[in-house]
């Protein structure tokens, strides 16, 4: 009797140390956007250097990451041309989560930034009733007014880029002020600016024009962009907007 429980305290131990047990498995969502909630196609993902997968058109990779919990990985991607890829990796920790309810999703998700290398810039430039003046883009003739003393304009630029738009007119038109103009700076969003200049006609008086005023229109847009902490003075930054709908 005594043999048999000294074979069998063995037999336990031959057991537990000889077979490993399986490393626990999780289920990762990636989700890579160009910007929040515009998904985006072709994100290569990587986890530790090596690649989980590439997103679809939903801008989703779904994967199974091994490892005990608490295990870090490096999670890096590579946004396709056109998008800016992130200096460097992110690190996701393996965790286990329990429902509330046993139809809650409880995996882990992550979401992957590839914001657009340009972005959209829209003006209008309005005048009171002044038709045919010219209006420069930095130093270069963009627009001109038409009949309504409205002028529009678009163009692409790198997030940061500083605008400088000039209403010009010449010692003869009689209008003051001479060649106003204004400057802005371009965030990290699609945008579009408004340029209001109200111009005075000389009368040799000595009399001085209007100041321009200088504000950023906001399209109706399918939900209010977020926003966190105080307001910015400047333009306001529009999201997924058309710039040739709204001229």
């Amino acid at each position: 009797m005594r043999s048999m429980s000294r074979l069998l305290v063995l037999l336990t131990l031959v057991t537990a140390c000889g077979v490993d047990a399986p490393a626990p498995r999780y289920a990762v969502a990636f989700y890579a956007e160009a910007d929040p909630d515009e998904p985006l196609a072709g994100v290569e993902i990587l986890a530790n250097g090596q690649t989980v997968g590439t997103s679809d058109d939903t801008g989703l990779v779904q994967a199974i990451l091994e490892g005990p919990e608490g295990t870090p990985f490096e999670i890096s991607w590579h946004c396709p041309d056109g998008y800016r890829s992130p200096a460097g990796p992110q690190t996701l920790r393996l965790r286990a989560f329990t429902g509330l309810s046993p139809d809650a999703s409880t995996g882990l998700s992550m979401t992957l930034a590839c914001p657009p290398s340009l972005r959209h810039v829209g003006f209008v430039v309005r005048t009171n009733q002044r038709p045919g003046l010219v209006v420069n883009l930095d130093g270069h003739e963009a627009a001109r007014t038409d009949s309504a003393g409205v002028a529009h304009f678009a163009t692409e630029a790198a997030p940061g880029t500083t605008f400088h738009v000039q209403i010009v007119t010449d010692e003869g038109s009689g209008l003051r002020p001479r060649r106003p103009s204004s400057t802005f700076a371009l965030g990290d969003a699609d945008e579009y600016y408004v340029f209001d200049q109200s111009f005075d006609t000389d009368t040799g008086t000595g009399g001085r024009g209007s100041r321009p005023r200088t504000h950023t229109s906001r399209p109706p847009a399918h939900r209010p962009p977020h926003r966190t902490g105080p307001q910015r003075t400047g333009p306001q930054q529009i999201r997924r907007v058309p710039m040739i709908n709204h001229f």
